[in-house]
């Protein structure tokens, strides 16, 4: 069984669930702090924070055995500070 990540920009699989896990996650934070960036130098925002939030979804197996992982989303979130503050 492998594990499958995709976003916008890209489409990876990987053999091991950790693996797949800690890819995404590094994947989402430069992606922020890269969309984050190229906005604060259009907007004069500066002090850029990344937070990212992990959910993993698993479907009930009425217990019948133990719950089947369906998926894990991993959103980032960018924040900025503005200049004028």
């Amino acid at each position: 069984m492998g594990y499958v990540i995709y976003s916008t920009w890209e489409r990876k699989a990987f053999e091991h669930f950790e693996d797949a896990v800690a890819y995404a996650r590094s994947f989402a934070e430069a992606k922020a702090q890269e969309l984050a960036s190229a906005n604060a130098k259009e907007g004069g925002g500066t002090e850029i924070e990344v937070s990212l939030e992990q959910k993993d979804i698993y479907a009930d197996s009425n217990g019948l055995s133990n719950d089947i992982y369906i998926e894990t989303r991993i959103e980032a979130v960018a924040t900025e500070k503005s200049d004028w503050i």
